[in-house]
């Protein structure tokens, strides 16, 4: 039996993951030898301490910072979050995420260089983004890759080739 990784492939059932299996994605068949270097594949995702990503009824308004205005973190936390994603260079999203504005929302952002979040914004817009959906046929998004089927296949491909880490928004 090929051994698990410890990642979101191991969150009990109540954890509801459209990214569940892409994250601790087996690669032997992509790596070939020990020297052979897989990019990291970073979820980030804002999880409760008891382990949940939304209340009973889906509500997530708990979240520290669900991706909208205003951008209420700390000097601190706004540097950690901005160095986590300069230090990919393509970002996976669903279709959900997409669809409820967060690639629009962060191209306006980034058209403000003055605005404190114009940094991150920059990055987002300018890296290589790609949308998972298995009920679209094309990209309603300028410059974003669909991803449909093989799903699995494609993220290891992806870890596969040279490059910055990937990053993945949302669960």
């Amino acid at each position: 039996a090929t051994p698990k990784s410890r990642s979101a492939v191991d969150f009990p059932a109540r954890h509801s993951s459209s990214w569940q299996g892409l994250i601790g994605v087996q690669t032997s068949a992509v790596a070939q030898t020990k020297d052979d270097v897989m990019r990291k594949l970073k979820l980030e995702m804002q999880v409760s301490i008891d382990g949940f990503t939304a209340d009973r009824d889906g509500n997530t308004d708990w979240m520290v910072w669900d991706w909208t205005d205003p951008w209420t973190w700390d000097d601190a936390l706004r540097r950690y979050h901005t160095a986590l994603t300069t230090s990919s260079d393509c970002l996976l999203l669903s279709r959900k995420m997409a669809d409820e504005g967060f690639l629009d929302h962060w191209a306006g952002v980034a058209r403000d260089a003055s605005g404190p979040q114009s940094a991150f914004a920059a990055h987002i817009t300018g890296m290589r983004k790609m949308v998972f959906s298995n009920t679209l046929e094309k990209s309603a998004w300028k410059g974003v890759e669909l991803v449909t089927g093989r799903m699995v296949e494609k993220v290891a491909r992806l870890k596969a080739e040279q490059g910055a880490d990937i990053l993945v928004y949302g669960g």
